[in-house]
């Protein structure tokens, strides 16, 4: 039988956790009781340009899961982290070559002196 390694994303403080933590055990439950859940890891993902949720998966299934966790189509993006660096350097006109926290106070410094 095929295993799998779900990767989700929450940005909410430290105290909303455990209820991110009992809502995503919900929806495993109630939602794919066809899965064996043996192991799962929640993380806020801080980056250089900002902070993101990361749900990863088929298109189809990013949106049913979107949906059952009550996040609206509205409310998410898809694109990859390429793509959102190469469309902040866009609207921030940055110079960065990498996405690391190093380039991005370069480029911050630069526009406030």
């Amino acid at each position: 039988m095929p295993r799998y390694l779900v990767e989700r994303v929450f940005h909410v403080s430290e105290d909303k956790m455990p209820d991110v933590g009992r809502r995503s055990k919900e929806v495993a439950v109630n939602h794919f009781p066809e899965i064996t859940w043996e192991h799962s890891h929640v993380v806020v993902d801080e980056t250089p340009i900002g902070n993101f949720g990361e749900i990863e998966g088929p298109p189809r299934w990013i949106d049913a899961t979107a949906r059952r966790l009550g996040i609206q189509r509205s409310d998410y993006i898809t694109l990859n982290y390429a793509g959102l660096f190469q469309q902040w350097k866009q609207r921030t006109g940055s110079p960065a070559t990498e996405m690391t926290f190093k380039a991005a106070r370069r480029r911050r410094s630069r526009t406030k002196g």
